[in-house]
């Protein structure tokens, strides 16, 4: 089974659950899927996009170009730390574990 098989998404009309019959990427942050109702009786076909909206913790090999905005919860995260990096007088990020 692909990947994107195993999400459950119902149809917009008759609200039974689908195929997705094909997927192919789009853009760095974009993939666009054709996707099949299940149901026998409505067999409604179309095109959904899975879009990356919003970063919820950074990437730690990050592409260039690549722009996702942080979440508000992660941006006060964020500001948080470099508040406290700045109390400790710490002019880098701590070493991260490995």
């Amino acid at each position: 089974m692909s990947e994107f098989n195993q999400w459950r998404i119902v149809c917009p009309h008759c609200g039974h659950t689908s195929t997705v019959r094909s997927s192919k990427q789009m853009g760095d942050t974009v993939r666009e899927s054709t996707v099949t109702c299940d149901n026998p009786e409505c067999m409604h076909s179309w095109v959904a996009q899975l879009v990356a909206v919003r970063t919820i913790a950074p990437s730690m090999n990050p592409k260039p170009g690549v722009y996702i905005p942080l979440s508000p919860r992660s941006q006060a995260a964020e500001q948080q730390a470099a508040a406290a990096q700045l109390e400790l007088g710490m002019t880098h990020p701590p070493p991260r574990p490995g």
